[in-house]
């Protein structure tokens, strides 16, 4: 039996929305699995997990227990789907500033801070920056700057062309 474009869609985002959902905000997005034999996942089409794994939304964490986690994109995915975009960007926009402040524009090298440290100046949650820096976020709401930064967990290495506009 074919399924519907249109429900396919449907059922990529109602999985990413309830995947979002299950992570929360302040949780490390990659440290919750998902089985699809959960009762959760039951109305979604069994192929929707394949679907989301070719796109790179979610990842086999054991392909024999049929177990997956959001990707860095699923995460960011899911929050459009989830609808939280503004309050993410209010979140983001924090973050953005605490990393600026510890940058040396006059140094070629990167700055290192711990997640920590940026959750308690932004109060925000450990998760919630790790999941931020990690899935690349600050990149996506802000497109036209350079918000990259490199995640080796516990700590995050800030470039100096950090905020600069992009070329």
């Amino acid at each position: 039996m074919t399924i519907s474009l249109q429900r396919r869609q449907q059922d990529a985002n109602s999985l990413l929305r309830m995947m979002y959902n299950a992570v929360e905000l302040d949780q490390h997005y990659d440290a919750i699995f998902f089985k699809t034999d959960d009762r959760r996942f039951a109305a979604i089409a069994p192929t929707t997990w394949r679907e989301l794994l070719s796109a790179g939304f979610i990842k086999a964490v054991d392909v024999r227990r049929s177990t997956y986690r959001l990707t860095g994109r699923g995460w960011i995915e899911g929050m459009k789907v989830a609808d939280q975009t503004r309050l993410v960007r209010t979140r983001s926009s924090k973050l953005v500033a605490a990393v600026k402040k510890r940058v040396d524009r006059r140094s070629h090298l990167d700055e290192i801070v711990s997640v920590e440290d940026l959750a308690k100046e932004t109060k925000t949650s450990v998760g919630w920056c790790f999941n931020a820096i990690n899935s690349g976020l600050l990149s996506h709401l802000f497109p036209g700057k350079q918000m990259d930064t490199t995640m080796d967990y516990p700590l995050v290495h800030i470039p100096p062309t950090f905020g600069h506009a992009r070329r």
